[in-house]
């Protein structure tokens, strides 16, 4: 059976972008790592965060979905691995059987989301979120993957450049206390 794995970060800054009338408004932006049928793909974003205030990881779960779903991937063969722990709550919450009012809460939070995409994408996420795995992940044991996602959606933040994922790699290897996120299996052919 085909399936997908996401990594998926995002990054906040209040004082992103000045606007026309010389006020800044708040940036948002992501970074998602994206493993299927031998292939490793790295996408990124950013926008102007008016309405989502520090909601930067679920954006990113939003476009980790929009991602999967555009590649034809379902529900059921997809993981999100997210350091956001409102997102792994809201995987058990959702659930028809579970208390109303975490419930209801989670919605409001998605919502608030949604208003920046349409109704579809909200359905979709809801979806994903109460069929697909979603992994939430520490920011001790978030792993390579992770770390790389969070490194991107910082770059794409910053307008900066991306390095090379086999130059961020030594890059990151160099740091000691990066070997601890790094999995015993990762072996890196050059």
């Amino acid at each position: 059976m085909k399936s997908i794995i996401l990594h998926a970060d995002g990054s906040f800054v209040h004082e992103g972008v000045l606007n026309k009338q010389g006020n800044w408004l708040p940036m948002i932006s992501w970074g998602i790592v994206a493993l299927y049928d031998d292939t490793e793909v790295e996408l990124s974003g950013k926008r102007t965060a008016c309405n989502l205030g520090q909601k930067h990881e679920i954006v990113a779960f939003f476009e980790s979905v929009l991602y999967a779903h555009s590649h034809g991937f379902a529900p059921n063969q997809t993981t999100i691995f997210t350091d956001c722990d409102s997102l792994g709550r809201m995987a058990v919450s959702l659930h028809p059987e579970n208390y109303i009012s975490q419930r209801m809460s989670d919605l409001r939070l998605l919502c608030t989301v949604a208003k920046d995409y349409n109704i579809d994408v909200l359905n979709l996420v809801i979806t994903y979120l109460l069929e697909a795995h979603v992994q939430f992940v520490t920011g001790l044991n978030r792993g390579l993957y992770h770390a790389r996602a969070d490194y991107l959606a910082r770059q794409i933040r910053k307008s900066k450049s991306f390095v090379p994922f086999i130059h961020w790699i030594k890059m990151y290897a160099k740091n000691k206390s990066a070997w601890k996120f790094i999995p015993h299996t990762l072996t890196i052919g050059c």
